[in-house]
């Protein structure tokens, strides 16, 4: 079996009525359902359990019912796999195209809200080769096995960061090493959230931290003309709209993004950052006509654009087909 089947098989056969897309359905019969990638931590949530059982039941419906009942406050990392992996399930009993955007939704808001989660990370890959696009996935399989890599310097007795390596068939550091200086040296090698620039890795890690409201104080003291600052304040905003403090911040969210258009005039990473938001907020005709206007403003700056706006052009455009966003 190859890494990706690898991933593909812990990843989201929770049970044994899942297939392998890239084995014989078949012929795959696990002699025991194995443990999904969602674990919890040393004193779980008593939904996550719930959440667990219903994952390895095949009991997509109850599974989404449950997980409308999880506080703001107690939404965590394993709340988005639970629910990514949830919908994958829904998926495989139906086989609808529309069943698939829900999975990679909830996985990528993860991503946004988690940076540094190699889990969620092999998740994305899983579910893209899950869904038939196994080029696509392949990138997300490296980058989870850079940020488990990166992650275990730091932490070593991180056992979710094992696994993922394990799962890519990739080698492990020792579990006894302790970080030391040259470990812990950031390095875009291994650790991609160290290439980002300073002010960007700062606010994920605020955002990463569920501390909307000092990442907004800290985009509010470093205010930048850049796409990402625009884009990464929206995201700190909603993340406080979702914990609670308040409509305000839904509506800052978008009205952020409209400042940024306003100086980035058909910015794709802004539009692309509006389809989001109307997707977050449930509003599907209005993220369905921002989607279209990234994809063909990214289509346009790639060929009249400068070299930074094709990089942006070119990369909201991968990101709208990983995403399996229409383009």
């Amino acid at each position: 079996m190859t890494a990706r089947a690898t991933v593909v098989a812990m990843v989201l056969v929770v049970t044994g009525s899942f297939g392998n897309t890239a084995c014989d359905r078949s012929t795959l019969q696990p002699s025991s359902p194995p443990k999904p990638t969602v674990s919890a931590s040393e004193r779980p949530q008593s939904w996550v359990a719930r959440g667990v059982s219903l994952l390895q039941a095949g009991r997509c419906a109850d599974l989404r019912a449950l997980l409308k009942t999880v506080p703001p406050s107690q939404i965590s990392e394993q709340w988005y796999e639970l629910r990514g992996l949830g919908e994958a399930m829904c998926w495989s009993h139906s086989r609808r195209d529309a069943d698939k955007r829900p999975a990679l939704s909830a996985i990528e808001e993860g991503m946004q809200r988690y940076p540094n989660s190699a889990s969620l990370i092999a998740d994305k890959g899983g579910l893209l080769e899950m869904f038939g696009d196994v080029a696509g996935a392949q990138p997300f399989y490296e980058r989870a096995a850079q940020v488990a890599t990166a992650n275990l310097r730091r932490k070593p007795q991180s056992q979710n960061d094992r696994d993922v390596l394990r799962r890519l068939g990739k080698p492990q550091p020792p579990e006894s090493a302790a970080p030391s200086q040259a470990m812990t040296t950031p390095s875009a090698a291994t650790d991609l959230a160290d290439a980002r620039p300073a002010w960007q890795q700062r606010t994920w890690q605020l955002i990463a931290a569920d501390d909307c409201k000092s990442a907004i104080e800290y985009l509010k003291a470093n205010p930048l003309s850049d796409t990402v600052w625009y884009a990464m304040y929206s995201q700190a905003d909603l993340l406080c709209w979702q914990d609670g403090f308040g409509d305000d911040y839904k509506q800052h969210g978008l009205a952020i993004l409209d400042v940024g258009l306003h100086s980035h005039r058909d910015s794709p990473r802004l539009l692309k950052s509006k389809t989001e938001y109307y997707e977050f907020v449930g509003d599907k005709a209005n993220a369905a006509r921002f989607r279209q206007m990234a994809s063909e403003s990214a289509k346009k700056i790639i060929v009249i654009g400068d070299s930074a706006a094709k990089d942006e052009g070119e990369e909201v455009l991968n990101e709208l087909r990983l995403g399996g966003s229409k383009q």
